[in-house]
């Protein structure tokens, strides 16, 4: 088609060079000729309704049968007006009953024939005029809640009438309200109405043409032809391809059928910004509704990070003869997808925009739904089609189309169930009018969007030059906020000059004697470790010259040995490389040869050194270390398919420890176990906080730890106080301690951390030890360990919300946008981590390590850690943690959230645990994968219907295996690697296998084969 415009389009581009690509295909998709409403009045009483109404119909009938007891109420449309002075409820009955007969669509109900609705004209005449009594002490306030009140009477669309009027007074002023279903009336038509009924009331001679009755145009619309609109669904097929589903942050989570309860706000531009944007519009040459479209546009951008900002918009619609003055929903709903240009300045970016509307409104003689219709979207309940939200601009003439001395009250209500809904009134001074549903937002977050919306217009003023990217939106207030929002609500000191070697050192003065290490047959003291490590130590320093940074490789089990060899390490001057002897022989040597170990302490090692021990001193090494030395490193799986070494030092470990009687209040008394391997840093954890404060740490082999019956023995048996757990290994353990018997545990604290948690799980074990306290902590190795803290209780076990609390001492955590900008409360973005806790670095990798570490823009010396992990500020202040960013993956251009799945999965009552996958089919496309731990009962059929309920289709995993537990690796967390394929361990179908019947059958099996690339179908199998 461009091919076939090339000279004309040649000529164009030479004409109008600063057009972009779309600008010439939407060229070259064609003339969109004019539609011309050539139908003449009807005879009948029974008519087709449009395809608004058919739309509007289905909705009512679904969600009456289906949501609510009656029709909703959220179409109802009203029109409030103040009045010059009273009117005679009499004269004004006579004026509607001269309006309501000059006007069909007036006396139209919609009925339902075979299954179709039909519009039904009535001949009689009802005037529906109810006149209020006066009640002079409502406030403001108490006033318009009545007002609501009367709004939100819902309408029997089959039996009743579609409109009502009623008088009313309040504090001496008068008014009149109109309530009409969005089926017979748009905006415009309220205030056609108005004045029509006001002519009539003043006996005032009606001028110009009659319009044409309804029921012509919606005859009208249904003979509009496939070949009438064939450029238009051109456009609206390339424009709408894929199209991305604008995921805006609400504050409760989504019903899997879209429930709506409306909530209002207002809000003013001012009068001085008004005007200043007025006259900056006239410079550049751009329509107001221009700028603040695009200035919406880039508020959802940097709330969203989404390049393509799908919303929607109303289209007046009546251009046309004998549209302008019809009473009747002749608007069209308009689908905007805008992309974001981030680089581009405010008033380039603002006309490109206005001429994406432009096409847009220029392909609006396609009704709304028949574009539904040509694009086909996945069926998603829990959302409107297409867009969720909803922009749409009165000019200021509008308010010259009421009657003169009156006064319309705006309570912008009756449009539809979108998730925001926003008005714009262009005047002296811009007002905004913004319907939400209450049932997604809180007030707070929609009254600090629209404060971000106001701020952002005025920088933008101030700073037209700058990109969509650095435009500002957050006040200095908010910023400040935010920023104590990131820090730790607890000031703290610790021994900033202090190393590991020193500290462990000053608690053996402490308590000498006291059992440090145990592995259930032996132990050793605080004396008899220090001196072993200091003999190792010695050999290390003599032996192989060991220095500061100098890294050693360990080989280990985890016996005695595993902790002698760290300290030993550690008071040389070293730093350790742990290394799990399981790994293969390639890994160990990648890991060995990228660190440059001096040494490997593996068994041999220790053979040598042990022929050696006694001659080596047993005193305390003279320390080379410096806060600043590296500790340990320790490597973790990287995206090029071989493992990065993460550099930590003395510094980040000590910090850790010493500012954390702030929330812990760890002792001698306490009991530890290391059950984590070495090279997962939770381990650091669980040696420290037993050795730096006189504990003992209890060594668990890997047999034992793989054993949730033997585990609960040695916790039992050794009196453990303090457990660390990532969740996936917990829930295994709470199984089996919850099946049996109350068990005198001595826990005082069970933390979780690795990995994220579903608190709603540990109900049963909190129901059952509600002593122990529950404490979740999100970390992460480059940050060492931990970084945020909550305690977990009921409230947080009934939210079931995956909190993560806030930073610990000497840690900030900033949630921040794709340009690394603060991003407000309630807002998902990537979380940041600086601080004390920050490590150096990635080893050997420049590269790598510039991309995650970096300067801090919000401290000065401040390094900052990027994550990858999504997380959003809740209202308190602290983090909700959302997943992995790669998490993320798209199926069929939806993009998806693994995450989400797990979740809706976990709240079936029959499954303990879920893993989702995307995995590559056989025929290269990506299909999705659920592995499920839960009763035997369970079938493919079950969960799929379970899900279908609640999540999109295009979300419903196509394979669900069931497993005895989830594999898990050495540090605790779920092994993907090690999920069976679908083939193998299948979930039953919950349908018994039917073979194909005859010879239709055999040829659908036979295309279903192909196209989803599976052997075995049953003629009882559902394609989706």
């Amino acid at each position: 088609r461009l091919y076939g415009h090339f000279e004309s389009l040649l000529a164009h581009v030479v004409k109008h060079p600063h057009h972009s690509l779309d600008d010439l295909i939407y060229i070259a998709e064609g003339e969109r000729a004019p539609l011309f409403l050539d139908e003449g009045p009807l005879s009948g009483n029974l008519f087709q309704c449009s395809e608004h109404q058919k739309r509007l119909w289905f909705i009512d009938q679904f969600e009456k049968n289906y949501l609510y007891e009656e029709s909703p109420v959220y179409h109802n449309l009203p029109l409030i007006v103040g009045l010059p002075e009273a009117l005679d409820p009499e004269q004004l009955k006579v004026a509607l009953d001269s309006v309501m007969k000059a006007n069909e669509i007036l006396r139209t109900r919609i009925v339902t024939r075979d299954g179709e609705p039909f519009q039904q004209v009535s001949e009689a005449v009802t005037v529906p005029l109810s006149v209020c009594e006066t009640d002079e002490s409502l406030d403001q306030q108490a006033w318009q809640e009545k007002c609501t009140a009367l709004i939100n009477q819902p309408f029997d669309i089959e039996n009743d009438g579609l409109v009502r009027f009623s008088l009313s007074c309040n504090k001496g002023q008068h008014f009149l309200m109109i309530t009409a279903h969005h089926l017979i009336a748009d905006r415009a038509s309220l205030r056609l109405l108005l004045n029509e009924l006001m002519r009539c009331y003043r006996s005032e001679v009606k001028t110009g043409a009659d319009p044409v009755p309804y029921s012509s145009f919606s005859s009208w619309q249904n003979k509009i032809g496939t070949g009438d609109l064939e450029s238009l669904s051109l456009y609206w097929k390339r424009k709408l391809a894929g199209v991305p589903v604008l995921h805006l942050a609400t504050d409760q989570q989504r019903e899997h059928i879209h429930v709506f309860e409306a909530g209002f706000l207002n809000r003013v531009l001012g009068e001085a910004r008004s005007a200043q944007l007025t006259a900056f519009c006239k410079q550049e040459q751009i329509s107001p509704f221009g700028f603040l479209l695009t200035a919406f546009n880039i508020l959802l951008y940097r709330y969203t990070d989404s390049q393509d900002i799908m919303i929607g918009t109303l289209y007046h619609n009546r251009t046309q003869t004998g549209l302008s003055d019809l009473i009747g929903p002749v608007a069209n709903l308009v689908t905007l997808k805008l992309a974001m240009a981030a680089e581009l300045s405010f008033p380039e970016l603002a006309q490109q925009v206005e001429q994406d509307y432009q096409h847009a409104v220029g392909s609006a003689a396609m009704p709304f739904e028949k574009v539904v219709l040509e694009i086909n979207p996945d069926k998603d309940m829990s959302r409107t089609a297409l867009f969720d939200l909803l922009i749409h601009y009165e000019e200021q003439s509008c308010a010259g189309e009421i009657p003169a001395g009156f006064e319309l009250l705006e309570l912008n209500y009756g449009l539809g169930k979108y998730d925001l809904n926003l008005l714009i009134k262009e005047g002296a001074d811009f007002s905004f009018h913004l319907t939400y549903n209450h049932k997604y937002f809180k007030e707070s977050s929609v009254e600090r969007l629209l404060e971000h919306y106001v701020k952002l217009i005025g920088h933008i003023l101030e700073n037209p030059e700058k990109g969509a990217a650095v435009q500002e939106y957050l006040g200095e207030a908010e910023q400040a906020e935010l920023l104590k929002d990131a820090a730790s609500a607890i000031a703290v000191t610790y021994p900033e000059a202090q190393t590991l070697t020193g500290l462990f050192e000053e608690q053996v003065l402490k308590t000498p004697d006291r059992i440090a290490v145990a592995d259930g047959t032996k132990s050793m003291t605080y004396r008899e470790l220090n001196e072993r490590s200091n003999r190792l130590g010695h050999y290390l320093r003599d032996k192989y010259e060991i220095r500061a940074d100098d890294l050693i490789g360990l080989q280990l089990e985890r016996t005695e040995w595993m902790i002698i060899a760290i300290l030993g390490v550690l008071k040389s001057g070293g730093a350790y490389v742990p290394i799990d002897p399981a790994y293969p022989e390639e890994r160990i040597a990648y890991m060995l040869a990228d660190s440059r170990s001096k040494v490997l302490i593996g068994e041999e090692e220790l053979e040598h050194f042990r022929k050696l021990e006694e001659t080596c001193s047993s005193e305390n090494l003279i320390q080379v270390n410096r806060p600043e030395d590296l500790a340990y490193v320790i490597y973790t799986s990287g995206s090029t398919g071989q493992p990065k070494g993460t550099l930590i030092e003395h510094r980040n470990v000590v910090r850790l420890f010493k500012t954390n009687p702030s929330l812990f209040d760890f002792s001698a008394d306490d009991v530890w176990t290391m059950f984590h391997s070495y090279c997962f840093d939770f381990s650091v954890w669980e040696m420290y906080g037993a050795l730096l404060f006189g504990g003992k740490l209890v060594l668990i082999p890997n047999m034992t730890a793989r054993d949730p019956g033997k585990y609960i023995e040695v916790l039992l048996k050794e009196g453990v106080t303090v457990l660390n757990q990532t969740p996936s290994s917990f829930y295994q353990v709470m199984k089996e301690a919850l099946a049996g018997e109350h068990l005198n545990f001595r826990l005082r604290y069970l933390i979780f951390g690795g990995e994220a948690l579903s608190p709603g799980k540990l109900k049963p074990w909190h129901e059952r030890y509600p002593e122990i306290r529950l404490i979740n902590m999100y970390g992460i190795t480059e940050t060492t360990v931990h970084v945020t803290y909550k305690e977990i209780g009921d409230s947080e076990i009934e939210q079931n919300q995956s909190n993560i609390g806030r930073a610990i001492p000497t840690l900030n955590c900033y949630v921040l946008d794709q340009h690394r900008n603060l991003l407000p409360r309630g807002l998902s973005g990537e979380l940041y981590v600086g601080g004390a806790g920050v490590g150096r670095g990635y080893l050997n990798r420049p590269e790598l390590t510039l991309q995650h570490f970096m300067d801090s823009p919000f401290q000065a010396g401040e390094r900052l850690y990027r994550t990858g992990d999504k997380a959003r500020l809740l209202d308190n202040g602290e983090l909700e943690y959302e997943g992995r960013k790669d998490n993320q993956v798209k199926i069929r251009g939806y993009r998806i959230e693994l995450g989400e799945i797990e979740r809706v999965l976990e709240q079936h009552e029959l499954i303990s645990s879920a893993v989702v996958l995307a995995k590559t089919a056989a025929d290269g496309e990506k299909e999705l994968f659920a592995y499920l731990v839960g009763a035997s009962s369970l079938n493919a059929l079950t969960v799929r219907s379970y899900l279908s309920a609640r999540i999109p289709s295009y979300m419903v995993p196509g394979h669900f295996i069931q497993l005895e537990y989830l594999p898990l690796t050495s540090n605790g967390k779920v092994d993907k690697k090690a999920l069976p394929e679908a083939a193998v361990a299948g979930m039953s179908a919950g349908l018994e296998y039917v073979a194909p019947r005859n010879e239709i059958e055999e040829k659908l099996v036979l295309i279903w084969q192909e196209i989803l690339g599976r052997e075995k179908i049953s003629v009882k199998d559902n394609f989706f």
